[in-house]
C-alpha cells in the first residue's frame, strides 16, 4: 500500500517554523527546524509500516528542503519527499499531488491511504479517490475528522487503521 503522509503537524510539531512561514520568512523558518519535535510514537509507526511492506512518501505544502531536513533531524527514515511545486501541481486541497504520486509509484486509489491534520489534506486525498485518516494529535482544526475514512487520536492507532483498510 502507498501511504501518503503530510509533514507539518502530522509527523512533526512545526509550530515555531510555521509562525515564520506564515509571515513569508522562509529562511528564518528553516533556521527553526532544529527546534521541532517529532510526535511521540511517529518513529515506531514509520518503522512498523515499512517493515509491513508499505511504501511511505511525504507530500507537503512546505518546501521539500525543509521537509527533507525534518526527516534527517528526527531520523524518520522516509525516502521520498514531495513538495507540490516540485510536482508542478497546485497545492492542497487540489488532488493533483495525490494523483501524481499514485502515477509515479504505480498504485491505484484503492491501494493508497493519506494521513494528515488539515481539512485541505482530506479534500486533496478524497479528490483523488484516496482514503483519508485524520491525524488528530496535531490538528488545530478538529473539522479534519468530518468525512474522514478513519480518525486516529494518537500515532499508534495508525497501525491498526492501516491493517483494517
Amino acid at each position: 500500500m502507498l501511504i501518503i503522509l503530510d509533514m507539518d503537524f502530522t509527523l512533526v510539531d512545526t509550530t515555531e517554523p510555521e509562525k515564520l512561514r506564515s509571515l513569508g520568512q522562509w529562511g528564518a523558518a528553516a533556521g527553526k527546524l532544529e527546534e521541532t519535535e517529532a510526535y511521540d510514537g511517529i518513529q515506531q509507526v514509520i518503522t512498523e509500516l515499512k517493515s509491513d511492506g508499505h511504501d511511505l512518501v511525504v507530500l507537503t505544502n512546505s518546501r521539500s528542503s525543509d521537509a527533507k531536513k525534518l526527516i534527517e533531524i528526527h531520523d524518520l527514515r522516509i525516502d521520498a519527499v514531495f513538495y507540490y511545486k516540485d510536482l508542478d501541481v497546485p497545492s492542497k486541497p487540489h488532488p493533483g499531488g495525490h494523483r501524481e504520486l499514485l502515477r509515479r509509484h504505480g498504485f491505484t486509489e484503492l491501494q493508497a491511504v493519506s494521513i494528515g491534520d488539515k481539512a485541505s489534506d482530506r479534500q486533496a486525498a478524497h479528490g483523488a479517490g484516496v482514503r483519508f485518516v485524520a491525524a488528530m494529535w496535531g490538528a488545530e482544526d478538529k473539522s479534519v475528522a468530518d468525512g474522514a475514512d478513519a480518525v486516529a487520536i494518537s500515532p499508534s492507532q495508525i497501525l491498526e487503521i492501516v491493517k483494517d483498510l
